[in-house]
């Protein structure tokens, strides 16, 4: 928690170098079967490799990692790779294919003074380019969703474009976010009429995951951590992967509205019109725009690091 509260008062245009003693001191942390398999790959190929973390460590960020050898060094390891990583309790539910089917978004429409105009931007920009179904930020809209898939047209007053039944390819959310240091499975997110809960997700009614092995992508403040609970590992990231979700795309810490758009623009342009992997199209993205803010270092992905969809979104 201290190492995200350093990252969150970083300067844009001012954070790599603290980015890269962040990375240094993760490295030594790092146990020393990965650093000496590390470089040896490095030496062999010659060229970035892919990279797929599975723990069930719920705290540290090896993703931020800055691999150094003596008088050699890499860029911080989000830079150099696609990673990702992935729960090792629900290992056997890695997936290799993300579905092919719609997009479905969802952006509450926060009273003063939490509006956050430019989730809905983000939301309108879905829905032109992939005739995202816009399903109402609201927790009835939400969690018959999450329990049945979408829902027929008009069926939870406003959303547009679907038909029961259809698969989900992507489920996006563009909101507030809240996390409790010393609960992961506390986490929410925030909805126009209450909030959403990480416990509420984890249950055996939400079926979406189930049905279609949904990517889920949450532009929302420190949804992408995880911890400790009831000995295990918590939050948003082990509640999808649990109820069977082909992977999710989060933040660790507070982003900039502008950069958070920027990322699911281009990461979703990636995945959904190229049809590159989820990894590779972060690593992309971080490589273009890593040098401006450190909102594109905060973006975590759990799921298979080569996962790509099966065929372009439905029309």
């Amino acid at each position: 928690r201290a190492l995200f509260a350093q990252c969150t008062q970083l300067e844009p245009g001012q954070h790599l170098a603290a980015l890269e003693g962040i990375g240094e001191q993760l490295w030594e942390r790092t146990p020393r079967c990965f650093r000496d398999a590390y470089w040896a790959m490095r030496d062999r190929l010659r060229r970035p490799f892919t990279i797929q973390f599975v723990t069930d460590d719920p705290f540290v960020p090896w993703e931020l990692m800055r691999p150094v050898d003596g008088e050699r060094y890499a860029d911080v390891l989000l830079l150099e790779h696609p990673v990702a990583r992935w729960i090792a309790s629900h290992e056997g539910e890695l997936r290799g294919t993300l579905p092919a089917g719609r997009v479905v978004t969802v952006a509450p429409r926060y009273r003063p003074p939490d509006e956050l105009p430019e989730a809905q931007v983000e939301a309108a920009r879905l829905a032109d380019r992939y005739r995202a179904v816009r399903i109402p930020g609201t927790r009835t809209a939400v969690t018959r969703l999450l329990h049945e898939g979408l829902p027929a047209d008009d069926a939870t007053g406003g959303a547009a474009g679907g038909a029961a039944g259809e698969a989900v390819a992507v489920l996006h959310f563009a909101g507030h976010g809240e996390s409790e240091p010393a609960r992961a499975d506390a986490s929410r997110i925030r909805l126009e009429d209450g909030a959403l809960s990480v416990v509420e997700v984890g249950n055996q009614r939400v079926r979406l995951g189930a049905l279609h092995r949904t990517l889920v992508v949450f532009n929302a403040c420190e949804v992408g951590s995880t911890g400790g609970v009831l000995g295990g590992i918590g939050g948003w990231a082990e509640a999808f992967s649990r109820r069977k979700f082909g992977g999710f795309l989060a933040p660790l810490w507070p982003v900039y509205d502008t950069d958070a758009a920027t990322v699911v623009d281009e990461v979703l342009e990636a995945v959904l019109d190229r049809r590159e992997s989820v990894a590779t199209a972060l690593w992309q993205v971080r490589a273009k725009y890593g040098a401006e803010s450190p909102t594109f270092f905060a973006y975590l992905y759990f799921g298979d690091v080569m996962a790509r969809v099966a065929a372009p979104v439905s029309p």
